[in-house]
């Protein structure tokens, strides 16, 4: 049960860490993209 448990946890803490990643990343490429919008006009 316990094994089961820990399981869970360590799951959910990868995935935590690759969402929060994942959003870091969308927000630098869209910053970069206004960034470039505004550069262009």
């Amino acid at each position: 049960m316990l094994n089961l448990l820990e399981s869970i946890l360590v799951r959910n803490a990868v995935i935590g860490t690759w969402h929060s990643e994942a959003a870091a990343f969308f927000i630098v490429t869209i910053k970069n993209i206004v960034d470039c919008q505004d550069f262009s006009e």
